[in-house]
């Protein structure tokens, strides 16, 4: 359990709307398994984050917390009811965009 509690440093789950949302970034990572195996949240947090900057203990603990979690692709998120407001932990962003070719998103319309 305290690996959890040290996960919980940098990732923040949303068990309603089942979204892992990393804390520093403010906004969810998919939990979709890339071409090695490994869970795109893991690959997140070893290779967005600036090299070294999260030690070994606290990437074992993140490795062990995310097979722990329910989590949905995500397509598969329900709509979150904009009675409730925003959704904790995450940054609303005026600029973002889609793909209308590839459906990629991004926080920036630039970056499309």
């Amino acid at each position: 359990m305290a690996n959890h509690q040290l996960a919980q440093e940098y990732i923040q789950h949303n068990a309603e709307l089942k979204i892992a949302i990393c804390i520093q970034h403010k906004y969810t990572i998919s939990p979709e398994m890339n071409s090695g195996s490994h869970s795109n949240i893991c690959r997140h947090f070893q290779e967005i984050h600036k090299p070294r900057s999260i030690p070994k203990e606290a990437l074992a603990a993140i490795g062990v917390y995310i097979p722990s979690l329910e989590l949905v692709e995500p397509s598969q998120v329900k709509a979150w009811p904009q009675a409730n407001g925003p959704i904790p932990g995450l940054e609303l962003y005026e600029d973002g965009a889609m793909c209308l070719m590839c459906d990629e998103k991004s926080v920036r319309s630039k970056d499309i």
